[in-house]
């Protein structure tokens, strides 16, 4: 699909916005989500946005939504009837407050970073999918205080293993990430302790055996990959990651 980036800071049109490494969590101007690593700022003031947010095509087909449908960029998300009602991405089930693809055709929104998770993804000898139909109502982080739903509408899309021995709700990963910055009162990626993930393990006492380990080995790698994309820092802490788990990206979603 063609690109319409790269974006502009609206006070200084002239302005390129250059590219910047934030250590610590920004919230990006265009989708108005958290951020951390990469992003655009310009020079002359704080305007800031996540790389999927600087350079947004105008059309994207997820692929694994059937009969093609398309999504939009919009700078703003479409008003509706009332304005106490408010819209929902669809992958992740956060408010959409900024840029955003929308589906006209089903209703369906999209956050620009959360637009980039994969459809598919092997870790560990695991095959992975990114699903949207027959949501489970608990998935292996449900159960945790701290992956709880707050501010999420409902449980959005999530990612099951082939063999059903894994499921997990994007939502309950980015609320798990929220409340471990919270108790951290620090970045994502410094309260998430990527190294350690401290509020795993208690997911993890629900596996015994000898599959415990491999449980929670994966668990982590899903978790990590799913927050990496939806701060639009990819990279940075994805290099983290590898150094533990093997994790093979499918076909993207556009």
């Amino acid at each position: 699909m063609e690109d319409i980036g790269p974006m502009r800071c609206p006070t200084h049109l002239n302005n390129y916005l250059r590219q910047k490494e934030h250590m610590k969590t920004y919230n990006c101007d265009g989708c108005k989500m958290d951020g951390h690593g990469q992003s655009y700022m310009c020079t002359k003031c704080d305007y800031v946005l996540h790389l999927q947010c600087m350079f947004p095509s105008n059309k994207i087909a997820p692929s694994f939504l059937q009969n093609d449908k398309i999504f939009e960029f919009m700078k703003e998300p479409r008003p509706l009837p009332k304005p106490s009602y408010k819209r929902y991405c669809d992958a992740c089930g956060f408010e959409v407050k900024g840029f955003v693809y929308h589906c006209f055709k089903m209703g369906f929104d999209l956050h620009p970073c959360c637009a980039s998770l994969g459809s598919h993804l092997e870790i560990d000898g695991q095959i992975f999918t990114l699903k949207k139909d027959s949501a489970p109502k608990k998935c292996d982080l449900c159960g945790t205080d701290d992956a709880k739903k707050s501010d999420v509408i409902d449980s959005g899309w999530f990612y099951a293993s082939k063999n059903k021995d894994y499921k997990c709700h994007v939502s309950c990963i980015m609320n798990l990430a929220i409340k471990s910055t919270i108790k951290g009162n620090s970045s994502i990626n410094d309260g998430m302790a990527l190294a350690n993930l401290e509020l795993l393990p208690t997911v993890n006492k629900r596996r015994s055996g000898r599959d415990g380990s491999k449980y929670w080995r994966i668990l982590k790698a899903i978790v990590v990959y799913v927050i990496s994309i939806a701060v639009g820092d990819p990279t940075t802490i994805m290099a983290k990651l590898a150094v533990e788990s093997v994790v093979q990206l499918g076909a993207l979603m556009f």
